[in-house]
């Protein structure tokens, strides 16, 4: 029996694991790290995927990962068989160097986001291999020192995973350290252990997805509240059938494209990361009026934009702290927007 595809979704956010096969060493040097970082770099950007949270350890790697418009199959098939073809050669070895398929866990953004970035960042510090926090801040193969604003990966999203921590960079900042060195400090549940959600703070065992064959391998898991777990194992498809892509949502009265062309500025540039002033605030009336008048939520919207629910909460803090002059530009494409119809 073939493997099914594993519970995905686009913007989904995963923690992803990948391990040695027998805990044998996937780095055996910063060489091979430069490596399998400059491979993840590329993948990530080709593939639109966001990086949230990463650390590399001598025999696994950990990365938090919101998806784009490829499955996390495809690209963490991508980056590991690629990776393992370049250290087998290099180190003059055969055979498989990752453990089984890839652990995944799905994870529910809003409780657990925050916690996760925390968790993956201070591995090296669990593992021992740097003594504490503030050597962690030298430590140049995990996400953290990018979060400090010390030198951050290009394709680390800094942004987009400080913006879990508040809406003003220096203070999540802030927040984020604060966090880390509390966890440091204090105990928790190892969060990459799969079947486990949190109710109302409390753990609890949940039954673990069963996916024919690959039960035994327990690849994959969801984390998150029991409304969240309910939600992910309706995605599962039924046996033999492919799941059913959802139609793609539209915002309200109006097509992504007639906004764009009512605002002046390309579908492209709406649906991008440009920073022009223009499509900047463009794309800020538009997420206003998709939440507040339409009533679409985050990540309906994210969904719209091809982009990340922190860049739409972002565009939604930015309305609000609008000067007089920006406030009365933002009523003007909003009123723009008011006259969109569908053909």
């Amino acid at each position: 029996m073939p493997r099914r595809a594993r519970l995905d979704a686009p913007l989904a956010v995963h923690h992803v694991i990948a391990r040695g096969l027998d805990r044998t060493d996937i780095f055996r040097n910063d060489r091979d790290r430069s490596s399998f970082a400059d491979r993840v770099g590329r993948v990530v950007t080709e593939c639109g995927v966001r990086v949230l949270a990463w650390a590399f350890l001598s025999n696994h790697v950990h990365l938090l990962v919101q998806m784009g418009r490829y499955p996390i199959s495809r690209v963490m098939q991508r980056l590991l068989t690629g990776h393992a073809i370049v250290f087998n050669r290099t180190h003059g070895r055969c055979g498989h160097l990752f453990q089984n398929r890839f652990k995944s866990i799905l994870v529910e953004e809003d409780a657990y986001l925050q916690t996760l970035i925390g968790y993956v960042h201070l591995n090296p510090v669990r593992a021992g291999v740097v003594a504490d926090v503030t050597a962690l801040a030298g430590y140049p193969w995990s996400g953290h020192r990018g979060m400090l604003g010390l030198g951050a990966r290009p394709w680390h999203a800094t942004a987009d995973a400080l913006a879990a921590f508040g809406a003003d960079p220096s203070t999540a900042r802030r927040a984020y350290e604060g966090l880390v060195r509390a966890a440091a400090g204090g105990t928790c549940e190892p969060l990459e252990s799969g079947g486990w959600v949190d109710s109302h703070g409390a753990w609890r065992h949940i039954t673990p997805l069963r996916r024919g064959r690959e039960a035994w391998v327990r690849g994959e898991r969801v984390l998150g509240g029991s409304g969240f777990v309910a939600a992910a194992r309706q995605r599962l498809p039924a046996p033999g059938r492919a799941a059913t892509p959802r139609a793609a949502i539209e915002p309200g009265r109006f097509t992504v494209e007639q906004a764009a062309a009512r605002l002046g500025v390309t579908t492209a540039e709406l649906r991008g990361v440009n920073r022009r002033a223009g499509v900047v605030a463009a794309r800020t009336a538009l997420a206003v009026v998709l939440v507040k008048e339409h009533g679409l939520s985050l990540t309906e919207v994210a969904r719209c934009l091809h982009t990340s629910r922190w860049s739409v909460r972002r565009a939604l803090a930015r309305a609000q702290r609008a000067t007089d002059a920006d406030d009365r530009r933002l009523a003007e494409l909003i009123a723009q927007l008011a006259e969109c119809r569908e053909r």
